[in-house]
């Protein structure tokens, strides 16, 4: 079962600018869908390798997909979260499922970076296949520090992607109908290379509805967008 967070009248990053940046993109080592076996079983070609670089990129492109509609990240990668200050409550990070922060740094008065003791804050992270966004909170009693009034005042880096709660070493799990749904779009786009379907003045396929239909149920809804 999800347990979703009630929504507030206004989004945690109030009045902040708060900019999302990628530090390490995902390793395709850790992708379920892979080429051999999508060439091979799912595709079933018979010219051999040839269209190999082209098949990749029919993988590499429902992976985005899958991302763009979900708003999470499916495989293991590294952001940061750049803000103009501290908010009043909580941080929200996006792209769930949150696997870890890795550090909160900010700007003091006198220009130095200055690292908050993990001690001082805690990480929720929920964790299953419909895991809404992380959360980091100030222990109680605790108070934000007071940084500097600039853009990049505060940075929070931290890990997200699916992964098996408590393996070490860490898993990669992404889960399955995800996975099918990312199978569906690699043959439809493979096999027509082009327009298969037009309904309601859109232009789709319909293994694209089918898909898109699977991934909306992981839809990361927050209400801060």
């Amino acid at each position: 079962m999800t347990t979703w967070w009630a929504s507030s009248a206004e989004p945690w990053d109030t009045g902040l600018r708060v900019v999302r940046q990628q530090v390490t993109p995902y390793d395709a080592d850790d992708d379920p869908v892979v080429l051999q076996s999508v060439r091979d079983d799912h595709l079933r070609v018979t010219n051999d390798s040839r269209e190999d670089r082209y098949i990749q990129s029919l993988i590499t492109t429902s992976l985005l997909m899958a991302q763009r509609r979900t708003q999470r990240r499916l495989l293991r990668e590294t952001w940061k979260l750049v803000m103009s200050g501290f908010p009043s409550a909580h941080i929200e990070l996006p792209y769930p499922p949150l696997i870890a922060v890795t550090s909160i740094t900010y700007i003091d008065s006198e220009g130095d970076t200055q690292t908050m003791d993990a001690d001082e804050y805690e990480v929720d992270a929920p964790i299953g296949p419909e895991a809404v966004r992380g959360r980091v909170r100030l222990v109680d009693g605790g108070v934000w520090p007071t940084p500097a009034s600039v853009s990049n005042a505060v940075t929070v880096t931290f890990r997200t992607g699916y992964v098996t709660p408590g393996v070490s070493p860490e898993t990669v799990d992404v889960p399955a109908d995800i996975t099918h749904a990312r199978l569906l779009v690699i043959k439809d786009l493979y096999e027509h290379r082009g327009i298969s379907f037009v309904g309601a003045g859109n232009v789709v396929s319909k293994a694209e509805i089918t898909a898109n239909d699977i991934w909306d149920h992981y839809r990361d809804r927050t209400v801060s967008g």
